[in-house]
């Protein structure tokens, strides 16, 4: 009878090849750092996800200088009239707004006041196109094109002092008082005048007062599907449809229903035909968040990130700053932070992906003329412009999801091979953080790339590098580990001179113990 033979392992390990992509899906804050998928990441701060790829974001400079010492700018106020011209920029501190349409320093004030913290809307009339604005400590501010004009009152009992939120629903201006659980309309078209009180407190079981008011469009026009959406202060969100809430036969109560605590007056937004509510649960769409009586957190645009963002929204519940503004330039919506250090978590449109940024100290923040812009202390900044902030070069920090590398035994890494696109030469860091532990490796490695270009009269046709060329890097480094179960790349790249993206990471891990 013979004997079965036994095979020996061999000698040689297997050495396994690995690549992970560029984490475009984003910042994952949710889900376990032992189950996220392949695409999320750990961390990813100054970057934009774009499909596909990994982004840093553009750089910062000052637009408009020398405000008074100490003073900051708390609002941004674009006027944006018929015709093409007349467009204007303006600035407030808790003293006094500024004309800030023109980079330079400023020159002297156009209207005193005595708080910084405005809401406006851009409104037309036959009387023209008219910036107006309040803040519910001083006198409504209206802007025609050529002057500013201040007024007191619209008729007896409702000076404009106490109004502190406005928007436009059906050709009429609303205006939300801040201490009552109603609304304020004015008749269609008129921007003064007598104004009419519509009471809500027979609705809203949990009471409160209103925070803020703003039109939603279904149909993605203004035709009859203008809803005007309102949300209280206990975060109950009413939904009116009609067009004049004076008259029972035109005006009817679309649903009350609860979203949670809105983050300060600027907690409404338009978002293409939608309204994104910034809440102390997350940011809701109002088309998916108003399916029931009570919103299900899976519909928030921040779900991937609702850890970390309800912490920051608990702690800093009460600060002023939180604002939404869609950067359509770049396609990404920015949610300010009012923390310490300023910081903005950024979704980009596309990808749905989010990620940080950090470095722009930012009180808030106003697209104009297809530009972002911030305001800041004693400055309004010009952003997503450039490569660097002022002097300081930018620092993309990335750490993808953990990944087993295809083996769940332990393993070590031989070559590790980051794979960037740049329209220049940079300097980058990259280390590996081993089994789940997010903390920055203790050692890394430093990689720095080179951009050659072709010379003309010398170059060969077709394979020298022209100026403006992307460059892609993919160069193998050694990095330091010990045997481990789940790796992941820790990334970091400063630059103040290029654009940069990560595209994707090779690995070469042999398994400790490898056996055929």
């Amino acid at each position: 009878m013979l004997e079965p033979i036994t095979r020996l392992p061999p000698n040689q390990p297997v050495v396994i090849p690995v690549t992970i992509p560029g984490p475009f899906g984003g910042w994952n804050t949710r889900d376990s750092v032992a189950a996220m998928p392949p695409t999320d990441a750990v961390l990813v701060q100054n970057v934009i996800c774009y499909p596909g790829e990994v982004k840093m974001r553009r750089g910062s400079s000052d637009h408009a200088t020398g405000f008074p010492s100490g003073k900051e700018v708390e609002s941004l106020m674009d006027y944006n009239p018929q015709g093409t011209s007349g467009a204007k920029l303006f600035a407030a501190t808790n003293t006094a707004f500024y004309d800030v349409t023109t980079p330079g320093a400023i020159g002297a004030s156009v209207v005193t006041t005595t708080n910084g913290k405005w809401q406006h809307v851009n409104f037309t009339n036959s009387a023209g196109s008219w910036l107006i604005a309040v803040n519910g400590v001083d006198n409504m501010q209206q802007w025609n094109g050529t002057v500013w004009a201040s007024v007191a009152n619209l008729s007896a009992p409702f000076p404009t002092t106490t109004i502190i939120g406005i928007t436009i629903f059906k050709q009429r201006l609303i205006f939300v008082p801040k201490d009552e659980l109603s609304f304020w309309y004015l008749p269609t078209g008129a921007v003064t005048g007598t104004a009419l009180r519509f009471n809500l407190g027979q609705i809203c079981r949990r009471g409160g007062r209103v925070m803020a008011a703003l039109a939603w469009t279904i149909d993605g026009g203004n035709g009859s599907d203008d809803q005007l959406v309102l949300i209280t202060t206990e975060g109950e969100v009413i939904v009116y449809a009609g067009d004049d809430p004076s008259n029972p036969l035109l005006w009817s109560l679309v649903g009350v229903y609860y979203i949670g605590r809105p983050l300060g007056r600027r907690c409404l937004a338009k978002y293409g035909g939608d309204v994104l509510a910034l809440t102390d649960r997350g940011a809701f769409p109002i088309s998916r968040a108003l399916q029931s009586s009570t919103v299900d957190k899976s519909t928030a645009f921040t779900d991937k990130i609702e850890p970390t963002f309800v912490t920051q929204a608990l702690t800093l519940f009460s600060v002023f700053g939180w604002e939404t503004v869609i950067n359509t330039a770049e396609s990404y919506l920015l949610m300010n932070v009012p923390n310490a250090a300023g910081s903005q978590y950024v979704m980009q449109q596309q990808s749905g992906g989010w990620s940080e940024f950090i470095g722009w100290d930012a009180n808030c923040f106003c697209f104009f003329n297809g530009q972002l812009y911030f305001g800041s202390l004693e400055k309004v900044k010009l952003a997503s412009s450039g490569t660097a902030d002022g002097a300081s070069a930018i620092t993309a920090n990335i750490v993808p999801a953990f990944n087993y590398l295809g083996t769940k035994g332990q393993k070590q890494i031989d070559l590790i091979r980051p794979i960037f696109s740049s329209n220049g030469p940079f300097s980058y860091t990259i280390g590996l953080s081993t089994d789940f532990n997010v903390t920055e490796p203790s050692t890394s490695v430093t990689g720095t790339t080179s951009l050659v270009l072709a010379l003309w009269d010398s170059a060969v046709w077709d394979q020298g590098l022209w100026a403006g060329n992307n460059l892609v890097t993919k160069s193998w480094r050694t990095v330091n580990n010990f045997p481990f179960y789940a790796a992941a790349p820790y990334i970091r790249i400063a630059s103040s001179s290029v654009n940069v993206s990560l595209v994707a990471v090779d690995f070469l891990a042999t398994p400790c113990s490898s056996f055929l």
